[in-house]
């Protein structure tokens, strides 16, 4: 290419070559702010949750704490009858097979 031509090429494709740099360069300040600004705005998020979003939660969950005791100490007795019958079940089951085996044994070496 002469550089005639390149002149010439150049003239014809400035808008081109203008708008591509320009975003070249808006990309690379992105990329290199990035993570300054998601940083940035997560303070600003963790600030607002900590000063406006929990005092209210806490004090909904306050003004229901009765109910949520109540349920939570309804589950743990639930709970604790379904381990029971659970435990006694396995004792029950094991001692069945306890005796099955025992027998078994028995009718082998008799």
């Amino acid at each position: 290419m002469t550089e005639d031509e390149i002149k010439s090429f150049l003239d014809e494709n400035k808008s081109a070559i203008l708008s591509t740099v320009k975003q070249k360069a808006i990309d690379r300040l992105v990329e290199q702010h990035r993570w300054d600004i998601t940083e940035q705005i997560s303070k600003v998020v963790n600030a607002f949750v900590i000063e406006e979003v929990v005092p209210e939660v806490k004090a909904h969950l306050m003004d229901i704490k009765g109910p949520i005791v109540e349920a939570a100490v309804r589950g743990i007795s639930g709970l604790t009858d379904e381990l029971a019958k659970g435990l006694a079940k396995a004792a029950t089951e094991n001692v069945a097979n306890s005796y099955r085996r025992e027998n078994i044994l028995k009718a082998l070496f008799a």
